[in-house]
């Protein structure tokens, strides 16, 4: 009996694999990605919002709808997206 496709490669993995191994390099790359996509978050959303509040034609329901849903993007961006970067880079001091 031949087993094919996922299952095989499920039977064939280590049985800690469940972490990947992750390179100071990689780490830095992926704290600065995270960096400039908190920065890009935080401005883009605050154009909106400055937007809807210094234009009245845009002052409509629908829009306040899209300055609730910038608020909350604008909070991830602030304190989820960090808070994600301390995290990697404190289990990456933990794991080496």
């Amino acid at each position: 009996m031949r087993i094919n496709g996922l299952a095989s490669l499920i039977l064939t993995m280590p049985p800690n694999s469940t972490e990947l191994e992750t390179t100071s390099e990689a780490l830095v790359a992926e704290s600065l990605f995270f960096g400039l996509l908190s920065l890009v978050i935080l401005a883009g959303n605050t154009l909106v919002c400055t937007a809807i509040y210094k234009n009245r034609k845009l002052r409509t329901k629908t829009n306040y709808y899209l300055v609730s849903l910038a608020v909350a993007d604008i909070m991830v961006g602030v304190f989820s997206v960090p808070y994600w970067i301390y995290f990697r880079l404190g289990k990456a001091k933990f794991i080496s």
